[in-house]
């Protein structure tokens, strides 16, 4: 089982009290179950493009946790304390409650976990609740953001290019924002990521006007949008024809067997950079906005 971990993006050790890569998703696919989120984290049994088959490293994957048995820890697991989110007038649903027969009767491969925008509302809620506002708890709804604009994330799937993908990202960062280039090669950048920090900007305040001017983000609502953005966009790509980006149901596999060349094959797509673009645009937008709106605490 430690092999098969190591084939999972964030996951880390299985052994521990909590799994902490399952909460990293919010599956924005109009076909999911949903059953106790508005919209669900990640669940096995509905991972990956829609239309498509499921990569067979996923099937790999369910097989091997129902073979071991792998179940959550109820007990242990602080995720399912911090991310079951009750009545909070955010304008998005409570979390349906489980009990610890719902959480442990079968393997992790049939369970659905909650979604990245409870995990972000857990670190918001500490950071505006406490006295002295700890940044640190901003960590949470900061790398729910990061998670929201990876679209294999937003599918629920740990394979159809997940890690190749994420770790393309190191060797094009540098394109995507023209590092490269003089500093006026970078002024469209900016202007780009302030048009969509404002977007976030004026929603935030609109939804702060409309509940009695208080200081709070509806942080859910922000991290489901942006995930929905990433999920549009996508899926427009992947449609297109001779599509290799952003999914590739064969790339997740040979990241096993070939570690660099799964990586370079996704550095190596034509306008790679170009592509991954509006993704970081829009992230950073909102992760600009929420910095703005966590200042008013101090």
């Amino acid at each position: 089982m430690d092999e098969v971990d190591s084939w999972i993006p964030g996951f880390g050790d299985i052994s521990n009290g909590d799994w902490v890569g399952v909460w990293h998703f919010i599956d924005m696919k109009p076909s999911v179950s949903n059953d106790f989120d508005a919209h669900q984290g990640k669940l096995w049994d509905e991972a990956g493009v829609p239309g498509m088959p499921m990569d067979p490293l996923e099937l790999v994957l369910m097989a091997a946790f129902d073979a071991a048995g792998l179940s959550v820890n109820h007990d242990k697991s602080t995720g399912i304390a911090n991310y079951t989110i009750g009545e909070v007038n955010d304008g998005v649903a409570a979390t349906v409650r489980r009990d610890k027969g719902q959480w442990q009767y079968t393997s992790v491969s049939h369970i659905a976990f909650e979604p990245v925008s409870n995990l972000a509302y857990y670190g918001w809620s500490h950071f505006r609740d406490e006295q002295r506002h700890p940044i640190r708890m901003l960590a949470w709804p900061l790398h729910a953001i990061g998670d929201a604009t990876v679209p294999m994330h937003v599918v629920g799937t740990s394979a159809w290019g997940h890690r190749p993908y994420e770790d393309s990202q190191e060797y094009l960062v540098s394109k995507i924002w023209k590092f490269d280039g003089q500093m006026a090669n970078q002024v469209p950048a900016v202007l780009r990521v302030m048009r969509r920090a404002f977007y976030w900007h004026t929603k935030i305040e609109d939804w702060r006007a409309s509940h009695n001017g208080n200081k709070d983000v509806p942080i859910r609502q922000i991290i489901t949008e942006l995930a929905r953005n990433t999920y549009e966009y996508a899926m427009l790509q992947h449609q297109l024809p001779d599509s290799r980006w952003p999914f590739s149901i064969t790339a997740s596999t040979k990241y096993q067997l070939k570690k660099d060349d799964a990586v370079n094959d996704y550095v190596e797509i034509p306008a790679a950079a170009d592509l991954a673009r509006p993704l970081y645009d829009d992230g950073m937008g909102a992760t600009v906005a929420l910095l703005v709106a966590a200042s008013d605490h101090f």
